[in-house]
């Protein structure tokens, strides 16, 4: 099975013999966001997206938004950031197959609900964990199992998968598949990404920080910006059983827009198991997903994990 072949590797030595259109090989795909992946197989990650339910069109107009994975014949499993885009008045759906601008079905989304907890997390909405009630049964597609992520996890490598660019300004929509590193479960997340505040602060700003902030108290004006970024920098921590990071290390696919709720996939028990949902990406500064230094990943502790069972 092509899925399991990809999440069981363990280094690039299972992906790299198979040349894609372009010519180069897998290995070298997916340093840009992955490759296409448009097996029947993998139809159980579809695009998450916003249709006209007055529509006529065999697509309803469909228009990707996020990435969601079914987990039961009548659930998908995504980020509540995306499921929240129905308090603003959008219909949502679920669309099948590989090309989400183009779906070769469109399945509504009737209900939604947010994991509990909806204020803090580094996404700003609390445990970024959402699951959408369709409007009908799903045939034909075996749904993906619910997995954790364990401290014995990193370091180890998985499989992404989302319908998000795969270029900056390049095309987008279409489902690819990359490989990922668990990096860290717990820690200071942006000095995990960032070696130095210097870094962070340009990767923000654009400049280095000034040389004349001491952040003891009584600082002028110009520098009161530079001291809440320290603090952030200083402080800011992974939500342990409930955040990861994954990624930013070299010959790695990276999350961009529209990956937000696509699947961190691993295997559990002998079956495929989302065992975390893409919520966002670090930069340098540059504005390109070239160039992120790792992502974040919603992962399954035990109050989400009670919730995602209740809700499927």
């Amino acid at each position: 099975m092509l899925l399991a072949t990809l999440v069981s590797a363990t280094s690039c030595a299972l992906v790299t013999e198979q040349p894609s259109e372009s010519g180069l090989s897998v290995a070298e795909q997916k340093l840009i966001g992955g490759v296409p992946l448009k097996s029947r197989l993998a139809d159980a990650v579809g695009a998450l997206g916003v249709y006209d339910p007055e529509s006529t069109e065999e697509n309803r107009g469909f228009f990707p938004v996020c990435t969601a994975s079914l987990i039961s014949r009548r659930s998908v499993l995504t980020a509540k950031h995306c499921i929240a885009l129905v308090e603003d008045g959008f219909s949502l759906a679920f669309g099948i197959g590989f090309d989400g601008n183009d779906p070769r079905e469109v399945v509504p989304i009737v209900a939604v609900e947010g994991a509990p907890g909806d204020e803090g997390g580094l996404s700003g909405f609390g445990r970024d964990v959402g699951v959408a009630r369709l409007e009908r049964r799903v045939s034909g597609i075996e749904p993906l199992a619910i997995g954790t992520l364990r401290d014995r996890d990193v370091g180890k490598t998985f499989v992404m998968m989302g319908y998000g660019d795969q270029d900056d300004g390049g095309p987008t929509g279409t489902r690819h598949v990359g490989l990922g590193e668990l990096r860290a479960r717990e820690g200071k997340i942006l000095q995990l990404v960032y070696d130095t505040f210097e870094e962070f602060y340009e990767a923000h700003i654009g400049e280095p920080p000034p040389s004349d902030c001491t952040c003891v108290g009584g600082e002028s004006e110009a520098c009161v910006l530079t001291c809440e970024l320290r603090a952030e920098y200083e402080e800011t921590e992974l939500e342990k059983g409930y955040e990861v990071l994954v990624n930013g290390t070299p010959g790695n696919a990276e999350l961009c827009f529209g990956d937000s709720g696509g699947p961190l996939i691993g295997l559990r028990d002998g079956r495929l198991a989302v065992l975390g949902l893409a919520l966002l990406s670090f930069g340098d500064g540059s504005g390109s997903c070239h160039d992120s230094k790792g992502a974040v990943y919603a992962s399954f502790g035990p109050e989400v994990l009670r919730f995602i069972k209740d809700a499927r």
